[in-house]
């Protein structure tokens, strides 16, 4: 690992090579700009060719002659000068103090324990076979006897079979339903088209003003009931003409 000092050298190394490089930049620019270029001027003349006339002569004194350019001055700047103080260098601390001392514990005792002896096997005492004694096989049993299969008789089957005089069915039923017819249901699904089609809303004009008139009546009724009743409460506190108080109740609407 490199240490302070070494790392500020090769800064001020790095910063003089690109100061270096710098100025000779400049200088080249400062030659650049010093260059001259001789452009010539153009002459053009458009005159009418004869019949006769050598083409390629004519091509070649149609030719422009080269331009003269003015020459181009320019003042190189002055390039800059770099200067560099100097660096002091960086004190590192050096680590003085005693390395801290570890206590480990004792290692474990890796004594294994004693293994248990081998157990013995003893030899099993195995019993003494039984004496097994079979009785005697029985002798020859007589053949059995099988009786001779019976004689069955069974009857020649002589009946005859009866004739097939059914009668065809001459009354045949036949039903066909027809379809059902409905004014009232014919109205009801025009009356339904009508209403999702021109924007209606299920009542009637008819109908809602006759609701519109019956409400109105009621309300008419309730207002002049609740008149009559504030005239019969003012003529009952004895008053020969009406108060304000009927006044403002007649305005209120109570």
């Amino acid at each position: 690992m490199a240490t302070p000092d070494v790392i500020i050298a090769d800064q001020q190394a790095f910063a003089f090579a690109a100061a270096t490089d710098a100025n000779a930049f400049i200088s080249a620019l400062g030659t650049l700009a010093t260059t001259t270029f001789a452009v010539p001027g153009i002459s053009i003349f458009l005159g009418r060719a004869g019949i006769t006339d050598d083409a390629e002569a004519k091509l070649t004194a149609l030719r422009p002659d080269r331009p003269t350019l003015p020459g181009i001055s320019a003042v190189a700047p002055t390039p800059p000068t770099f200067s560099f103080s100097s660096v002091i260098p960086v004190e590192v601390l050096d680590f003085l103090g005693a390395s801290p001392l570890l206590a480990f514990p004792p290692a474990p005792s890796s004594a294994l324990p004693t293994p248990p002896a081998q157990t013995t096997v003893n030899d099993v005492a195995i019993p003494t076979a039984p004496n097994v004694t079979l009785p005697t096989p029985p002798g020859e049993q007589p053949v059995p006897i099988i009786p001779p299969p019976p004689s069955i008789e069974i009857p020649f089957f002589d009946g005859v079979a009866p004739d097939d005089d059914l009668l065809v069915p001459s009354n045949t039923f036949s039903f066909f339903e027809q379809a059902y017819v409905s004014a009232l249901l014919d109205e009801t699904k025009r009356k339904l088209l009508s209403d999702l089609e021109d924007g209606g809303y299920g009542i009637d004009t008819n109908d809602e003003e006759a609701l519109w008139e019956r409400a109105r009546s009621r309300e008419f009724l309730g207002a002049q009931q609740a008149t009559d009743e504030m005239i019969r409460f003012q003529a009952a506190r004895g008053f020969p003409l009406p108060t304000g108080d009927l006044s403002i109740m007649y305005e209120r609407g109570v």
